[in-house]
């Protein structure tokens, strides 16, 4: 079933499905949208899955602010678990998703069972942020969609067709503004990352794939309660070219730190 909840931002359009008494609330990327998790409903056999478009991507509208942050998007979906009277949830995050789950969990600590981020952007350097900034020029250019195809085309080692036209669907339709809000928002929160991470006291996992944005040295070093696990066969955006591996790490992160 599909929802639009009024939040702090504006609507929030989110779907629930499964059953069980553990939820899993998914948060996609800058640029995808919860089609992101359609290979994840699989989980749904087990838990109760609450999949999220952030404002201004899938089906929820652009923000009442001009400036989306990380932080007030951790902080509209909680309100979203607030109306949906959902108690507590594991958190998975697909890249800038993992970096919201994380202020969520830092905001609302007694409401996590748990984060899972998947190859979330941090300790970032100065070459990754230079492609960022590149990459924020060109989806405002009026080569926007030509840039969007070839940066979908980029983003798999082997996925179906299906994954590609789910990938470029999302770019396309993302509000522009809304997305380079988020990924400047990224780039000055990035310095205090580390201080973010370790004041998380639930459990923390962090699935690295051949992109590899997370430096799991850096990640230790602030958390070293932190576990970790990689996927290969993928680069940017896991869910969608390798679910399999994806979903068995969740389902036994859960087992094994929840139930």
């Amino acid at each position: 079933m599909t929802h639009l909840i009024n939040t702090s931002l504006g609507q929030i359009s989110c779907s629930i499905e499964g059953s069980g008494n553990t939820n899993l609330l998914f948060i996609h990327n800058a640029g995808g949208s919860k089609a992101f998790y359609n290979e994840q409903k699989a989980l749904t056999k087990k838990y109760r899955c609450i999949f999220i478009d952030l404002p201004g991507h899938g089906e929820s509208p652009p923000p009442k602010i001009k400036k989306l942050t990380l932080k007030s998007s951790a902080q509209a979906l909680f309100e979203v678990c607030v109306h949906l009277q959902i108690k507590s949830a594991v958190l998975i995050g697909l890249n800038l998703g993992g970096n919201i789950a994380w202020h969520l969990a830092s905001m609302k600590p007694s409401f996590l069972k748990g984060t899972i981020a998947i190859d979330p952007p941090c300790f970032m350097d100065q070459a990754f942020i230079s492609e960022l900034k590149k990459h924020m020029a060109k989806i405002q250019s009026d080569n926007r969609l030509d840039h969007l195809k070839e940066l979908v085309n980029n983003s798999f080692v082997q996925a179906p067709h299906e994954s590609y036209q789910v990938a470029l669907f999302a770019l396309e339709k993302t509000d522009i503004m809304t997305l380079i809000s988020l990924y400047e928002d990224l780039i000055k929160e990035d310095i205090s990352t580390g201080s973010l991470i370790q004041h998380i006291d639930t459990k923390l996992h962090v699935i690295s794939t051949d992109a590899n944005f997370c430096p799991i040295k850096h990640l230790q070093q602030s958390n070293p309660k932190a576990t970790f696990s990689k996927v290969v066969n993928s680069l940017y955006w896991a869910c969608l070219e390798v679910p399999e591996q994806v979903n068995a790490i969740i389902d036994r992160f859960i087992q094994v730190n929840i139930l």
